[in-house]
């Protein structure tokens, strides 16, 4: 984070709670302008962002073995996965949700039983990678093994535009421990229910409301299951948490959520913006693009400091936000100097 004039600010830990910025105070800042530098795109100033917060599920587990029976594993990679903000809307696939299909469809043809499941890494990524466990009657592995192939080959097809890279991996095992709390059924079906996805849209198309089913661990005593929600709108975000709190408790889950982060929108008519905007068309000899992001920024924490402080966000091009082909443009870095550059030398223009 750059604040005009002789202050600078580098806050830490804003991908996984904005520790940094709830831990400032008020009176903090001297200043009254604030250039937020946490943007993905140039051209574009970000005048406004999504509040969030994340959902923790811990369901107790108990194992057990099933005599007669052998394993299967089934894998998903190469997913593109991304930001679970600004890349929620389809059509993007959910690792964990495709293979929770795989399963509950192989489950209305064959008997079965959840061995383990995991997929996902972090809160606020999409999924890329799954892995799950199952064990069926020896008798029926076979066929198991066939039908899990024709659903292979049908979504490869179906997706092959939308996820280039996916890979899946069907293989028999010797695995031998099954579920027996939570039942598969329980499971897959809670699994299945959790929301993913856009789940509301502003007047003008953009998301306004989402839910990224982000990872599922399982341990030897409890699987744990991360969520991450997002909205504009305060009282759509209190809702969502509400449901998915009851939803925890249907399915006998204990439930944690920390506490959220707000939501930021700019005032268009700030003198500030009208500077930036200014700067920004100097540099680049082009129309300037105003626009909100489903992501979260710490600007609105750091608004809540000091309610007269003029915020604007601005940022170099970044392609494939939290996935392990992110990138950033040289070329866009070199731009956004020249535009940091130009705010400064012309600060002294919100004085008069």
């Amino acid at each position: 984070l750059y604040f005009c004039g002789d202050e600078h600010l580098y806050a830490i830990d804003e991908e996984t709670g904005m520790t940094g910025a709830f831990g400032l105070n008020e009176g903090f800042f001297s200043g009254k302008y604030l250039l937020n530098l946490d943007g993905e795109k140039i051209r574009n100033i970000i005048v406004g962002s999504a509040g969030g917060g994340n959902t923790q599920y811990t369901l107790p587990i108990v194992y057990g073995e099933k005599e007669g029976w052998k394993g299967v594993k089934i894998s998903i990679n190469g997913l593109k996965g991304g930001h679970s903000g600004v890349d929620i809307h389809p059509p993007r696939l959910n690792a964990i949700k495709v293979i929770i299909d795989g399963v509950i469809a192989l489950g209305k043809k064959v008997d079965l039983a959840l061995s383990s499941i995991t997929g996902g890494t972090v809160q606020n990524a999409i999924p890329r990678a799954a892995l799950c466990e199952i064990m069926v009657p020896a008798g029926q592995r076979d066929e198991a093994v066939k039908i899990l192939e024709k659903w292979k080959a049908d979504l490869l097809r179906d997706q092959r535009e939308n996820e280039p890279s996916m890979e899946i991996g069907i293989e028999e095992t010797e695995e031998r421990k099954v579920l027996k709390t939570p039942s598969s059924e329980a499971l897959c079906t809670f699994l299945y229910t959790i929301p993913h996805g856009a789940l509301s849209f502003e007047a003008n198309g953009s998301i306004q409301t989402s839910n990224n089913l982000a990872a599922v661990k399982a341990g030897e005593a409890t699987i744990e299951i991360f969520l991450s929600s997002r909205s504009s709108v305060k009282k759509e975000l209190r809702e969502l948490r509400e449901q998915l709190r009851a939803l925890g408790g249907r399915y006998g889950a204990s439930v944690t959520q920390g506490a959220t982060y707000p939501g930021w929108v700019s005032d268009r008519n700030s003198p500030f913006l009208a500077l930036v905007t200014r700067s920004y068309e100097h540099v680049l000899k082009k129309e300037i693009v105003l626009t909100t992001v489903h992501g979260g920024l710490e600007c609105g924490v750091l608004s809540r400091l000091d309610p007269e402080l003029q915020i604007v966000s601005i940022g170099p091009d970044i392609d494939g936000a939290h996935t392990p082909e992110e990138r950033v443009s040289i070329e866009s870095v070199a731009i956004l100097w020249d535009v940091l550059m130009d705010v400064v030398e012309n600060m002294g223009i919100l004085a008069c």
